[in-house]
């Protein structure tokens, strides 16, 4: 299935009079991203999730994909969209693993199963010689990667994981990002998972939807780092040193500032292919700077005139790669 759009309009998620988020949430996704959800304890991470894929009804708003209301989508029809795995995942008696990830392809029951989607599914992650054990004969940990592997071989072109991290132990972890990072980068899914990880899921995800007490904050990861939306909502964390990612260099501009937000601001040009090491005529240079109110702004420049500003780097990187 081609890549699909997912919208969030005027959403209000919640039970009964009490609405958690306490605001409405508008999001549109067009194109492959990894979306980490973050938040504290009780900010409606799971709520919202739950909500997106269609097993609980939203107090108001509503949530489309590729332009049908969810709400008018049977169930099967639904599950050819969206899969979901929840953050608490009971171990079944008296079924094995296999036929437990096997569940995951119910809604593709009028054509087989591949062995080798199978196959691949439980090499990825580490279930070969766990596949003929019952569940209630699995950790926390296999129980936790078996139901990874059910939502995967489910195939949908929207995949939800809630607190999909849990009970991993650090290698595991790590390799749960990776197969994220894969399933939208080489299969084209729209991946949007919670966790308290922060400082992987600003690696590793494309946008951060964070939950904050009066709004979600939708950046790509650099931004939420210099912005420092994270700290401002009692999420401390390390800085992260981001791998420069080798991605083939689509335009060269001429990059002017310094400190953090220099040093972000690169490392999200590099990632979309932006080269910021300009040794001859570039078209465009882009200058950082802050505004009277204390949040950066990035100008560009052309001929040595301002010819725009932007409150949003994705915005940013989006007009330097179409013009």
């Amino acid at each position: 299935m081609d890549v699909v759009q997912l919208s969030l309009t005027n959403l209000r998620c919640g039970y009964g009079s009490f609405t958690i988020p306490s605001y409405s949430i508008n999001q549109t996704i067009i194109k492959p991203t990894l979306v980490a959800v973050l938040g504290k304890n009780g900010s409606g991470k799971s709520t919202l999730l739950r909500t997106i894929a269609g097993l609980q009804k939203p107090l108001e708003g509503n949530i489309s994909i590729q332009n049908q209301n969810i709400k008018k989508l049977k169930v099967k029809q639904r599950a050819c969209f969206v899969s979901y795995m929840p953050s608490f995942n009971p171990k079944i008696h008296f079924i094995t693993t296999e036929e437990y990830v096997k569940l995951g392809w119910y809604p593709h029951s009028n054509k087989a199963l591949e062995h080798e989607k199978m196959e691949q599914v439980l090499t990825d992650l580490d279930l070969i010689e766990k596949r003929n054990h019952f569940l209630n004969q699995l950790s926390d940990g296999e129980m936790q990667r078996a139901a990874i592997a059910r939502n995967i071989i489910q195939d949908s072109p929207i995949m939800i994981f809630d607190e999909a991290n849990s009970h991993l132990d650090p290698k595991h972890q790590q390799k749960i990002f990776e197969i994220f990072y894969r399933l939208v980068n080489e299969q084209q899914k729209i991946v949007l998972f919670s966790t308290h990880m922060a400082k992987e899921s600003l690696h590793y995800a494309h946008k951060i939807w964070l939950l904050a007490e009066d709004q979600l904050i939708s950046k790509i990861p650099e931004q939420i780092i210099i912005d420092k939306d994270l700290e401002n909502n009692q999420l401390s964390f390390n800085l992260p040193q981001f791998k420069l990612v080798q991605t083939k260099h689509k335009i060269h501009i001429r990059l002017i500032g310094d400190g953090i937000p220099f040093q972000y601001t690169r490392y999200a040009f590099l990632r979309y292919g932006i080269e910021t090491v300009c040794n001859k005529q570039c078209a465009f240079s882009v200058i950082i700077q802050q505004n009277p109110n204390a949040r950066f702004i990035w100008l560009v420049k052309k001929e040595g005139i301002v010819i725009k500003e932007f409150l949003d780097l994705s915005e940013l990187i989006e007009f330097l790669l179409i013009n």
